[in-house]
């Protein structure tokens, strides 16, 4: 007897199909095989009937079986991909808002630590990282070097070919004095006007004059042009001051900053396009203006 009952199937004998053979091993038990008739593989559970040569089989396909399951696992598989998906794009969505959040975070951390027009530290950095610094070779016993830099002749220039090129100046001056301090604690800033001020750590008089030479040729090896006119020559004064934090000769680190501010009008006043103090070998490092002062 089959149910569902089909006619054709009555009859037909299953003694040798491999699902009929655990009917036999055992009177009551559960197994998964495949049915003879339909070729479906089913869920069986049989048990024999007192002592008679009757068993009875109950076989759902696995397929009917899992129907439920197969659905709520659709659905649940649905939304769980409808989450993933929306985590992700908010996940992006927040990446964006937080990289856009440290643009402006370093953009604002640029406007105040950073001179607007040349670029370099503001005056404002430039004192805070003077006194950390001048601190630091103090209790490490190092030298720190100042050096306070001027355009020479800047109001003339401004006068004679307007504020356009005299800010093109600065920033010719500025990046002169970038390219030639290199080492991670050497710093520049504006210290106000066309004035600028280094501070080189570990770094002796001889060793400042040395960089200083260097701006200074690198200043006068650059050249603007104005609209319709001749190249307009540049050209600095730098004054040097150097505390030596094993012999301290500097009580504060504003005194250091003055006292290289005085070599720089020591230097403009022996003629501007030089340095002061003369280098060791008691030379000027330059002396005298090759552009007369207008």
């Amino acid at each position: 007897m089959r149910r569902p009952y089909k006619r054709e199937d009555i009859g037909q004998s299953i003694a040798g199909a491999p699902s009929f053979e655990p009917l036999i091993q055992s009177d009551n038990g559960s197994y998964i095989g495949t049915a003879t008739l339909d070729g479906a593989q089913r869920l069986y559970s049989f048990r024999r009937i007192g002592k008679y040569p009757l068993i009875i089989v109950v076989g759902l396909a696995i397929q009917d079986i899992y129907a439920q399951w197969t659905q709520r696992a659709w659905a649940i598989g649905g939304v769980v991909t409808v989450l993933d998906v929306l985590i992700i794009w908010m996940s992006v969505m927040f990446a964006r808002l937080f990289r856009k959040r440290l643009e402006m975070e370093n953009r604002l951390h640029l406007l105040a630590t950073a001179d607007s027009l040349t670029g370099v530290g503001n005056r404002r950095v430039l004192s805070s990282t003077l006194e950390t610094e001048w601190k630091r070779a103090s209790r490490d016993g190092r030298n720190l070097s100042v050096l306070m830099l001027d355009a020479d002749n800047f109001k003339a220039l401004n006068d004679r070919h307007g504020h356009a090129i005299g800010d093109e100046a600065l920033k010719a001056i500025a990046q002169c004095i970038t390219k030639n301090i290199r080492r991670p604690g050497d710093f520049v800033g504006r210290y106000g006007g066309e004035e600028f001020s280094v501070l080189l750590t570990s770094t002796d008089m001889n060793g400042a004059i040395r960089i200083a030479e260097n701006i200074r040729a690198a200043v006068m090896a650059t050249e603007l042009t104005s609209m319709g006119a001749r190249p307009v020559p540049l050209s600095v004064s730098i004054g040097v001051a150097t505390f030596d934090g094993k012999n301290a000769r500097a009580e504060s680190s504003e005194q250091l900053l003055r006292q290289a501010d005085r070599r720089l009008y020591q230097a403009k006043a022996a003629g501007r396009n030089t340095i002061m103090p003369r280098q060791a070998h008691g030379q000027a490092a330059m002396v005298g203006d090759p552009h007369p002062s207008t």
